[in-house]
């Protein structure tokens, strides 16, 4: 069984984050940056970073595993 990475640190509110100026990378390089969008792997159903966290490695990892290939994040 995949278990949910840590919560990654909050960066920004989410509403800056997703109004912010963003750009889409492949996720393979997305570690450190701060999210745009939410990234729910289903299941669980549960995002795993959200629009202002900081992308960790563990989120990085588990969401390549789930098949994700790129995220927005801002720019």
């Amino acid at each position: 069984a995949s278990f949910l990475p840590p919560a990654p640190p909050v960066s920004c509110p989410p509403r800056e984050a997703v109004l912010a100026k963003c750009e889409e990378v492949p996720l393979a390089d997305a570690a450190g940056r701060i999210a745009a969008e939410s990234a729910c792997p289903c299941p669980p159903g549960i995002p795993v970073v959200m629009p202002g966290e900081k992308i960790t490695q563990e989120c990085r990892e588990f969401l390549l595993r789930y098949g994700f290939f790129s995220i927005k994040v801002l720019k």
